[in-house]
């Protein structure tokens, strides 16, 4: 998926998390030397710096194997762990593909503001790759499946809320 990273002014009204997180990685890919795994790190890989967008590429062909793309996965949470920032930056802009898919079905019926939803999506992302265990296999599926729990339950607690306007009834 290609990113554009803003270059000049930006408008931001309506501009929703998983857009942000879009310009986001799409700096970290600008430029002479843009954000890559070391191949040689990880057996799968071209033996070389391999900029994430190609990575990323190679993770989602089917016929990559689950094996290398939970090493991947395992080094980039690892790397999101312990250096912050820009790697975690990273790992959402690796996701996009699956966080995007996410908010777009659970938004295809339901009534719920797009950046409330993508919010809730990127969340969920964020804190499992904080939390998730990097041995278990599956890592990426995983990320995938919180997600769209944190995005389901924003999405029930916005069908369960009142509409705008609706008096509410007071017991007592």
């Amino acid at each position: 998926m290609p990113t554009y990273p803003c270059t000049g002014e930006c408008d931001y009204d309506g501009v929703t998390a998983l857009d942000t997180a879009r310009r986001a990685f799409g700096f970290l890919l600008a430029g002479p030397h843009p954000i890559s795994l070391d191949g040689r790190a990880i057996p799968g890989l071209p033996p070389r710096f391999v900029p994430l967008d190609q990575v990323q590429e190679l993770l989602v062909h089917r016929r990559c194997p689950q094996r290398l793309r939970d090493r991947v996965w395992h080094h980039l949470a690892t790397r999101s762990r312990i250096e912050g920032g820009p790697w975690t930056v990273a790992c959402a802009g690796m996701a996009l593909p699956a966080l995007i898919t996410i908010a777009a079905r659970l938004s295809a019926r339901h009534r719920l503001e797009t950046t409330d939803l993508h919010a809730a999506v990127l969340a969920g992302f964020l804190t499992a790759l904080a939390e998730i265990d990097l041995e278990r296999p599956g890592i990426m599926n995983r990320l995938r499946w919180a997600a769209y729990r944190s995005g389901h339950a924003a999405l029930r607690e916005a069908l369960d809320a009142p509409e705008p306007g609706t008096p509410t009834r007071v017991t007592g």
